[in-house]
């Protein structure tokens, strides 16, 4: 049997390492997507979806976000769009580099507003690509609003019951 200390400095490289602490986060927390605090998106126009600063916990990565705008595509007169706004999950498998990113992803016009697909993967698997769904903007027709998609964390109340 062998033991390493994960929260030390020993020196050694392998050392508090982004997965080890995930992996930690996601089984004390949960291994959705959560945001803790802030973090609201708002359209202040038609082609603008902001997002205040806050905290999100993705797979268990704690991420900070900063005051960002992310730019959303014109919609059409007498369709339904819905675009996804996700934190996007970037992995070099070759230099151990994570990175995030907001992005949107288009929808396809309709009758119907329906989710696009996106890289459905999970952080704790070091995917080289993950794209976390966080909000949702429906366009009916050229009038856009936004939704929350992401939960807040679980209680501690509720994690514990399932410990």
């Amino acid at each position: 049997m062998a033991f390493r200390g994960v929260t030390v400095h020993s020196g050694n490289p392998d050392n508090v390492r982004s997965s080890d602490i995930g992996a930690f986060q996601a089984a004390a927390i949960g291994t959705e997507a959560y945001i803790l605090s802030g973090c609201v998106a708002t359209m202040p126009n038609a082609n603008t979806v902001s997002i205040t600063a806050g905290y999100l916990l993705a797979h268990g990565r704690l991420v900070a976000v900063t005051p960002s705008n992310l730019t959303i595509e014109n919609g059409n007169q007498g369709q339904m769009r819905a675009d996804l706004v996700c934190l996007q999950y970037d992995y070099d498998p070759s230099t151990e580099v994570e990175a995030f990113s907001g992005v949107v992803i288009k929808g396809v016009p309709g009758t119907t507003a329906i989710d696009p697909g996106y890289e459905d993967a999970s952080i704790l698997d070091n995917p080289p690509l993950a794209q976390i769904p966080l909000w949702r903007v429906t366009l009916n027709g050229i009038s856009p609003t936004v939704a929350r998609i992401a939960s807040g964390p679980p209680s501690v109340y509720s994690t514990t019951e399932t410990m």
